[in-house]
């Protein structure tokens, strides 16, 4: 049995991919602290994406 308290991401970008957790965020907050010089890495107000049924259901609708 896995985890229930996240579930990964598959991501593709200039020809390379991986897995990186889901994660919820403030977009626009974000974005502020990004152009402070921040990144997603050192980001501190994410959390973790529950593994669920309704994300079960996302996946199997391709959404």
């Amino acid at each position: 049995m896995g985890r229930e308290d996240v579930f990964a991401v598959r991501w593709e970008k200039s020809g390379k991919s991986g897995y990186t957790p889901a994660y919820q965020y403030d977009p626009y907050h974000y974005r502020v602290h990004k152009m402070n010089g921040g990144t997603f890495q050192n980001y501190p107000h994410k959390t973790y994406l529950p593994f669920n049924e309704n994300e079960i259901q996302k996946h199997l609708e391709g959404i």
